[in-house]
């Protein structure tokens, strides 16, 4: 296996040039998964915001400017969920809005989808639940639109009916090089 260390978004998003859109992350517990997941939408909400860290691992922030909403989710929060849809509405949608107004929200959020890049980051596919899938399904979504960046430990992407399932990137998280 061809390991090397990655220290900017672009090695993420990119290769050869390409966007790739369907991203894994993969660790043993405690490696920092969750807390890179973290960091890149940390580091995507605050974009514009002058930099103090002299730390320059990750410090390509134009390269996740490209998403212009990005829809973090907790896949443990969601057993028994099947659709990332569904989870978006349940997550996020849900909790922004009043009862009254998640109507409006919904229909809000599927304009987005249709027509704005976007990044999914779902953290935890180990911890998630689902009933007969190996991993959320993005029924709904389009594909040349949407980016989704996965979190999972190593024992998950071995189930077999990955093989049929396309990973542009795979990295594998031995630790964090900076807390």
């Amino acid at each position: 296996m061809n390991k090397k260390r990655v220290i900017a978004y672009k090695n993420i998003f990119y290769k050869d040039g390409i966007s790739n859109k369907r991203i894994y992350v993969q660790g043993e517990p405690g490696c920092g998964k969750s807390m890179f997941a973290i960091k890149l939408v940390h580091d995507w909400v605050n974009v514009n915001q002058p930099s103090s860290n002299e730390n320059p691992a990750f410090d390509d922030l134009l390269t996740i400017q490209q998403f212009k909403f990005l829809f973090f989710i907790r896949l443990r929060e969601v057993k028994g969920q099947e659709y990332l849809i569904q989870m978006i509405k349940t997550q996020l949608i849900d909790k922004m809005f009043t009862e009254d107004d998640r109507e409006g929200g919904y229909k809000h959020f599927l304009r987005i989808i249709n027509s704005k890049k976007f990044l999914v980051v779902q953290d935890g596919l180990d911890e998630w639940e689902g009933r007969n899938e190996v991993e959320p399904s993005m029924a709904g979504f389009q594909y040349d639109k949407c980016t989704v960046l996965t979190t999972t430990r190593p024992w998950k992407l071995a189930d077999e009916r990955f093989n049929n399932i396309k990973i542009d990137t795979l990295i594998e998280v031995e630790g964090l090089g900076d807390t």
